[in-house]
Order: C-alpha cells, then sequence, then structure tokens
C-alpha cells in the first residue's frame, strides 16, 4: 500500500465550536473552511422557544453561532424537526427539514437562506407535490439532500402521481430557483443527483417487484442531464446487483456493488474495482477529490481507515485517524483540506466533531464541491 496523500497535522477541530448541548448536524467543506449546523442532541419529542436550542449555522474557528429560522417559526403546526442535509455557497445555504421522529417520512421542508442578507426562504414543501403522508411509501425512502446547481436547488422525492394519496408513488427529481418561485418537476424515476460536467448526474430507478409481493426501487442506471430535464444514459446497471452511486464529481462515477466499490470514468469508459479489505465492510466517508477517490471501512479491529485510490496511478493508499479518534461519517475535500467526521471510543454519535487534515505536498486536488442529492 502506498504513502498516505494525507498529512497527521490537524489543521482545524470544531469540538470548541459544539456545545455539549448541543451536535454537529450536516456540514459541507466550502474553500474558506468548514460550516456546518448545530442542533439539539436528538431530542424528538421537545424543541425549545430558545434560539440556543434551535439549528445553527456555525462557521470554523468561531465559537458563536447564527441561528437558522426552522419551520418551528414558520411552519408551528409541524412540531419538531431534524436535517436531512444542506449545501452551501458563498451567497446561499440551503437545507431540507423533515419530522423529528422518522426520517423517512415523505412530509419535509427545503428553506434557503441568504448569507448577504440574512432572509429565509421557504423554498417547497411536500404538499407541492402530494407527497405529504404520515407514513413512508412501500418501497420508497423519503426525500434526498439538496444540492445546489447555478441558481436552483435540486433534490428528489417520493411524489404521488394525479395528487391522489391511494396513487401509486414515484420519484420526482425537483428544483426551484433559490430566489424562490414555483417548484417545478423535471424528471422522473430518479434517485440521488450530483453536481455534473452538465448540470446533474443522477441516479435512474426503476420498481421492481420482490418476493412476497414487496415493490422496491431498484438503480438500473446512470444519466447525465440538465435543469430542463433532458437526459442522456452514460451507464447502465443490472438491477440484480443492487448497485447504487455514493459519489460523483464531473464525469468520475463511485458505485457500491454488492460490497465492491467500482470507480467509473463515463468519458474514458474506463472501470476500476476497488476490492474492500478482508474482514471488513464498506463504511462512510465516500468522496472524489480531483483524481483521488476516498471512502472508510469498518474493521473489526474499529481502526476505520481511509482510504485513497489515485486514479491516474492506479495505487491504494491509507491514512489512519491520529490519536484515538475514529472515523463515523461524512468525508469531504477541496484544494487545500481534507476533513472526516470523528468521534472518541465509547462517545456517542452526538459527540461527533469534524477534523480536517492537510494534504501532503504535491497532491493535485481540485476543489470540491458538496455536490450530493
Amino acid at each position: 500500500m502506498g504513502q498516505s496523500p494525507v498529512s497527521q497535522t490537524v489543521r482545524f477541530d470544531t469540538a470548541e465550536a459544539a456545545p455539549k448541548s448541543l451536535s454537529l448536524g450536516p456540514w459541507a467543506l466550502t474553500k474558506d473552511g468548514m460550516v456546518g449546523v448545530l442542533q439539539p442532541k436528538r431530542n424528538y419529542n421537545k424543541l425549545t422557544e430558545t434560539t440556543q436550542r434551535q439549528f445553527q449555522l456555525v462557521s470554523v474557528g468561531k465559537t458563536t453561532a447564527a441561528p437558522l429560522a426552522t419551520s418551528r417559526g414558520i411552519l408551528p403546526q409541524d412540531g419538531p424537526r431534524q436535517l436531512l442535509g444542506l449545501d452551501i455557497n458563498e451567497d446561499y445555504v440551503v437545507w431540507m427539514e423533515a419530522p423529528g421522529n422518522n426520517i423517512l417520512e415523505t412530509t419535509w421542508r427545503l428553506f434557503s437562506k441568504d448569507l448577504k442578507t440574512g432572509k429565509v426562504r421557504l423554498l417547497a414543501r411536500a404538499e407541492d407535490f402530494g407527497g405529504s403522508t404520515d407514513k413512508p411509501f412501500e418501497g420508497v425512502t423519503g426525500a434526498s439532500a439538496p444540492v445546489m446547481v447555478g441558481d436552483s436547488v435540486v433534490w428528489s422525492s417520493p411524489i404521488v402521481e394525479g395528487g391522489s394519496a391511494s396513487a401509486t408513488p414515484a420519484i420526482g427529481l425537483l428544483k426551484v430557483k433559490l430566489s424562490g418561485g414555483k417548484p417545478q418537476r423535471i424528471g422522473s424515476n430518479v434517485g440521488r443527483s450530483f453536481a455534473g460536467p452538465h448540470g446533474l448526474i443522477s441516479e435512474r430507478q426503476t420498481a421492481k417487484k420482490e418476493p412476497g409481493g414487496l415493490t422496491l426501487m431498484k438503480t438500473t442506471g446512470v444519466v447525465s442531464g440538465d435543469l430542463d430535464g433532458k437526459s442522456t444514459a452514460v451507464l447502465e446497471i443490472d438491477p440484480t446487483l443492487d448497485a447504487f452511486v455514493v459519489a460523483a464529481q464531473g464525469t468520475t462515477l463511485m458505485l457500491s456493488v454488492k460490497g465492491s466499490l467500482v470507480i467509473v470514468d463515463t468519458q474514458s469508459k474506463q472501470a476500476f474495482t476497488v476490492p474492500v479489505p478482508a474482514k471488513t465492510k464498506l463504511g462512510q466517508g465516500p468522496a472524489i477529490c480531483g483524481q483521488l477517490v476516498t471512502w472508510s471501512v469498518d474493521d473489526r479491529a474499529k481502526q476505520r481507515p481511509q482510504y485513497f485510490f489515485d486514479l491516474k496511478k492506479a495505487t491504494l493508499s491509507g491514512f489512519t485517524f491520529p490519536g484515538k479518534t475514529k472515523n463515523v461519517g461524512e468525508a469531504y475535500c477541496n484544494q487545500d483540506v481534507f476533513a472526516a467526521t470523528v468521534r472518541e471510543p465509547g462517545d456517542p454519535d452526538s459527540r461527533r466533531r469534524v477534523q480536517a487534515f492537510e494534504w501532503e505536498s504535491g497532491q493535485p486536488v481540485t476543489r470540491l464541491g458538496r455536490g450530493g442529492a
């Protein structure tokens, strides 16, 4: 195994930014550093009125946080909420909220905040597409995290054809302008979406009847499309493989296929199969960092190393986090830093934090946006 592309030097740690009463929620790595959301620690039955207990936007290096206006104030009848995901750029932060008692709920709200003016908008809600229900649709998961593409926000969600609650649900690809306006449906049967070279890279999903009569959505391909709904197939996938896209950047796709990782360049048509080490299982933290593809695994020793595969050199290297910290979640990168969610052994998930590290000199890593919906 080759030398790690990541230095052991910790560039920043969010431990001081998150007080013990709050946990670090969804986050993104901007060109200026990490930005995330603080939220109450898994207290789904109660959400107090105080600013300190609401979702708060926090930047690395700052111990103060700017409150995010949530549906607690805009739609008080909704009750306690949780964040499903966020995206951020130099001008806006967008985030998705859902009921706090079930992450697969299809009753969601999409918000944006103008970082210059502080104005918060309710951009879209599940009811706009007939998708609000007390229970998840059969075989269909809830709404995906939003991703900003140009002047719009794109996400996927279960929708009801014809607006009837008894109708068969479909997965709709949805968009709305950051400045507000009427949300639009631009595609159907689409799973996760990522920012692509021409707009979007999206999973194509097809309903498949399983033994016992259960209908599940299976990934049967990957398409490249624009925000007007035009798309071109770039990859066909056998639905029996139970494959799904875990990361995408430019023309590079990273898929999970029966416990292994498959990396595909849709332009050159090259594909690499990355074997997951023995006695481990594919973990979290997939990301594409320029020519480096990275992910983590969970081994019996609970070391949870981060692996890096160099697409140009076809070499594999690993990185073990310093001290006793273990990788437990997301990984992101830009031209300057690599960052991942970590926690100490024995700590609950609510005590997780983010550590960022510098790349070793000479690593040709391009800036990567959040890119996941």
